[in-house]
């Protein structure tokens, strides 16, 4: 098709999927689906072409699953937060049980490992209530109120081909609210802007939002995001972090949110251009191309009295 993809039809089972000339995208399709590396290129393997073999290694290596509560809850959250309706579905709250008593350990143990063998998610009811006390605070917030008052299409799944190295990539906004005109545009949002992308971050520490915005990269998920959906959409992209606090602050829960300026807009742009064409060549050659070290000098604090002496 027009995408660069060889079969759309075949993309994915029982999802309605929308193919326009420069790309296409889907609703409801699952997260193992999307994930698959022959879906094209993410954020995230844009995020790990400084070292191109960690890039196979995340598409190969085996988890262990048992060691995923932090990743779980923040997926918890996110999904009690944007879709509840899916999160009832597919969730479901444990009882309260004494971790002590180690014939009740060994019965949560047992429980969880049978809903999970029923594709059943299971959630402590400590993190059921900790996501509903978060949400309510986010809610609190009158952007984020406002936000959410526009109904909008959460996990929609994009697909497209960059024009300059013909690399196929994806992305997958946390919300998206389409056709957005005079009549319901938040005073927040430029108006030029037609499609308003939020997506929800949780954070340790609310205080840390621009260590993390670099230390994680979210000026490249932004830019990333709004490069592929104008591309699919024709549309103007105003893009929004919702950050989350998951440490109480007296009492509540903080919530910010951040728009990122230009500049950082640009040094995305910019670092998302060089990475295609580094992963684009390396695409390009055997496997061994991807074979990487990666050469590290000693800390900076180690050495930078020496130079004195």
């Amino acid at each position: 098709g027009a995408s660069g993809f060889s079969s759309i039809e075949d993309f994915v089972m029982n999802a309605v999927v929308k193919e326009v000339a420069s790309g296409f995208f889907t609703d409801g399709l699952p997260n193992d689906e999307y994930h698959k590396p022959e879906k094209g290129l993410s954020t995230s393997d844009i995020k790990r072409m400084d070292d191109p073999a960690s890039i196979i290694w995340n598409r190969t290596a085996e988890q262990d699953t048992s060691k995923l509560s932090a990743v779980d809850f923040g997926t918890d959250f996110h999904l009690y937060f944007l879709e509840s309706d899916s999160f009832h579905e597919k969730c479901q709250v444990l009882p309260v049980f004494n971790r002590r008593k180690p014939a009740e350990k060994q019965e949560e143990l047992d429980m969880i490992a049978d809903w999970k063998s029923k594709g059943i998610i299971p959630v402590t009811n400590e993190d059921f209530n900790k996501c509903k006390a978060m949400r309510e605070s986010a809610l609190a917030h009158p952007t984020i109120a406002a936000i959410m008052a526009l109904g909008g299409i959460a996990e929609r799944s994009y697909f497209w081909t960059d024009p300059k190295t013909g690399v196929e990539c994806k992305c997958r906004p946390d919300l998206l609210v389409l056709d957005i005109n005079d009549s319901n545009r938040p005073s927040f949002m430029p108006a030029h802007c037609t499609t308003l992308v939020f997506d929800v971050k949780t954070i340790a520490q609310i205080g840390r939002i621009q260590n993390q915005i670099e230390e994680l990269q979210y000026f490249v998920q932004d830019a990333f995001y709004t490069r592929g959906i104008e591309q699919v959409t024709g549309s103007k992209v105003f893009f929004c972090f919702g950050f989350v606090s998951t440490s109480l602050s007296l009492g509540r829960y903080p919530v910010k949110v951040v728009a990122l300026s230009d500049t950082a807009k640009f040094d995305g742009r910019r670092l998302i251009d060089e990475k295609l064409a580094e992963y684009s060549a390396l695409s390009a050659g055997d496997k061994s191309s991807w074979q990487t070290i990666v050469e590290m000098d000693r800390p900076y604090w180690a050495t930078k009295d020496e130079d004195l002496l």
